[in-house]
């Protein structure tokens, strides 16, 4: 009789350590985090312009003037002169 009383009790003790181990590996323990802000910013920010803005000034010449300066006609001593230093440079020309 006492046999059997231990095999029952050795039993029910192994069982609940069975029930105790499942539920232990169900449940998973994160680190917390901690989110911190200011609640008072605004969530959209609009950025309105209070006075016209005007042309500034621009530094070098405009666009215009050096397609213009490109296109306008060349001296042909100034441009004979080139010539005469590039081919002192880079050889005599063909």
């Amino acid at each position: 009789m006492r046999v059997k009383i231990a095999v029952a009790l050795l039993l029910c003790v192994g069982l609940a350590q069975a029930q105790d181990a499942g539920s232990q590996l169900d449940r998973l323990e994160l680190d917390s985090s901690a989110i911190t802000g200011n609640q008072e910013l605004p969530r959209v920010m609009v950025i309105v312009p209070w006075k016209e803005s005007g042309i500034g000034e621009l530094s070098g010449k405009p666009v215009n003037s050096l397609l213009d300066e490109v296109l306008s006609p060349i001296d042909r001593e100034v441009f004979q002169r080139q010539v005469r230093y590039f081919d002192q440079l880079y050889g005599v020309s063909e």
